[in-house]
């Protein structure tokens, strides 16, 4: 259940023989084989109805042109459907979060009035809002159709066909389902081939099913992250003997998830602050800075590679609230920085990093006042992009 961008199989391989594999959520009998076949169906309490949301909000905004992915086109004689893009007059709504996260929902507009779509945008947007903020840190859009076809997740974006909801809800699993392609979208682009998780893999027993090891580089982490989440935060809600099974199966992955600090907002406490950083005056900028919104945003970047490492190197931009890092040369730049003023969209300044670099680097943003941000990359592969809507509360 990956991104269509990605070209995954869950996307776009004609295989019926998946669906079986991921609704038999019963335990298997076989110790050496994975405990589970799929991870979504695991136990109905993981996250219910009545569980905390972060959704605060949801406004029409009108009609609009949006390209967005069907499971339906395409479809031929697979019931899962290939799918394909299509430009549509979208209904548009826009979700806001308590903790500053913002997403365009957009609504095909095969349901016919702006008042049908809004219940649906208002469902599912209330419902993403009881995961966790971590895993809604990339979800920028989230695609609404008719039709009895697998959700999906990834390429900043949750696909949602509403003809399987009832399949779901029946089962008592639809949250997650949403958990899932969550992980797909917010953990995949940073976590999923880093060292650190690979050999979190390697260490632990083996997997926590059948469908992670069929396909452990696409979907061992949204497997694993569940089963993580269920013993770590709902064992309350589980067996005992589950909950045993899964921290048994799967020990270094779930130290993995654990050594992250992901921000947890509404099922935990909102997830650790970077330490406070002294007050500046914004009338100066450092040499080894960026700065923005008339000096109150400093941007520093720090690189490492091998043995080498040291300040990047920044370029302004004239005018604009974006600028370049170079880390070896002033003619190379590697990184593209932006600090954008959301208040008036969601109460937040935004930042949003590109990069073109394999290289290890960590950006730290910080506002006048000392309240400052990190954001990382662990080096080794292309760096993803990073966009967070939620970064600064404004003043």
């Amino acid at each position: 259940m990956e991104s269509p961008l990605a070209l995954s199989h869950t996307f776009l391989m004609k295989k019926t023989s998946l669906v079986g594999v991921l609704l038999l959520g019963c335990v298997s009998g076989l110790s050496a084989a994975p405990p589970f076949r799929g991870t979504v169906w695991l136990h109905p309490s993981i996250i219910v109805e009545s569980d905390p949301t972060a959704f605060e909000a949801i406004e029409y905004a009108g009609r609009g042109q949006r390209t967005m992915f069907d499971r339906r086109l395409g479809a031929g004689d697979d019931s899962q459907g290939s799918g394909d893009w299509v430009s549509l007059n979208a209904y548009l709504f826009d979700a806001t979060y308590d903790d500053g996260r913002y997403i365009e929902v957009q609504v095909n507009p095969e349901f016919g009035s702006a008042a049908t779509a809004e219940g649906q945008a208002a469902h599912y947007a209330l419902t993403i809002g009881q995961l966790p903020s971590a895993l809604r840190k990339r979800i920028e859009t989230v695609w609404i159709h008719k039709g009895d076809f697998r959700w999906g997740g990834g390429n900043d974006n949750i696909l949602i066909h509403v003809g399987k909801a009832p399949e779901y809800l029946a089962s008592g699993v639809l949250e997650e389902v949403l958990m899932h392609e969550a992980v797909h979208t917010s953990l995949d682009p940073d976590y999923r081939t880093t060292a650190a998780w690979l050999a979190a893999q390697a260490a632990d027993p083996g997997f926590i099913s059948v469908y992670a090891r069929d396909y452990p580089e696409t979907e061992d982490m949204a497997e694993s992250f569940g089963p993580f989440f269920a013993a770590e935060y709902r064992a309350d809600r589980i067996p005992a003997a589950m909950a045993k099974t899964i921290r048994d199966t799967i020990p270094n992955r779930i130290a993995y998830f654990k050594s992250l600090n992901l921000d947890m907002w509404p099922v935990a406490g909102r997830g650790p602050e970077p330490e406070p950083q002294p007050e500046f005056d914004p009338t100066s900028c450092p040499d080894d800075a960026l700065c923005f919104h008339e000096g109150s945003f400093r941007v520093q970047t720090t690189w490492k590679a091998g043995d080498d490492s040291g300040a990047a190197r920044p370029r302004a931009l004239e005018g604009l609230d974006g600028g370049l890092f170079s880390f070896f040369g002033p003619e190379n730049p590697e990184l593209l920085v932006k600090v954008l003023d959301g208040c008036g969209v969601n109460g937040h300044y935004w930042v949003y990093l590109a990069a073109a670099t394999d290289v290890e680097f960590e950006v730290r943003v910080t506002r006048h006042d000392g309240a400052s941000k990190v954001y990382r990359h662990g080096g080794g592969q292309l760096a993803p992009a990073q966009g967070d809507t939620g970064a600064f509360r404004c003043e």
